[in-house]
């Protein structure tokens, strides 16, 4: 892989996450990279190369959008990790089929088919909702009781 465009790719994905605030995925999308290595060497191969090959050349390109390119690769490793379908959260709690465009205020999710891992968050908007937090303690945290508000 080309150095220069490499690092052409994180300047101009750490100016996206300055600009719009957004979390940045990269930790959790290494974990997910460490889990995947150990379950699936081949798709922790193909998840590299998806890496190498599409998203740092899609990232460097000045007429790309670096927030959804890595969130494509996000959803790489997501289905490679487990066949199923993934959603969009929107802040009321509503899920429906991921699509793009994705709102910035969506969280995404893929859901793994019938009952294997719990769901693994692809996105997760600047300022989750309640209710969207609440979505992800119950499907991807595994949490069956609501959290403490700070209130009461």
């Amino acid at each position: 892989m080309d150095s220069s465009l490499q690092d052409e790719a994180d300047r101009r994905f750490s100016e996206a996450l300055d600009t719009t605030g957004a979390r940045d995925p990269r930790d959790y999308y290494r974990e997910r990279l460490k889990e995947l290595r150990t379950s699936n060497p081949e798709g922790y191969r193909k998840a590299v190369s998806y890496y190498q090959e599409t998203l740092i050349p899609r990232v460097g390109d000045p007429d790309s959008d670096p927030m959804k390119e890595w969130r494509s690769y996000g959803l790489e490793i997501a289905r490679l990790t487990a066949p199923g379908r993934t959603v969009r959260v929107d802040p009321s709690g509503r899920a429906e089929p991921f699509s793009e465009p994705c709102p910035d205020t969506a969280m995404v999710l893929h859901v793994p088919d019938g009952r294997g891992p719990p769901a693994l968050l692809v996105g997760l908007p600047p300022q989750p909702s309640d209710a969207q937090i609440a979505t992800y303690d119950w499907l991807v945290g595994g949490r069956r009781a609501l959290r403490q508000s700070s209130t009461t």
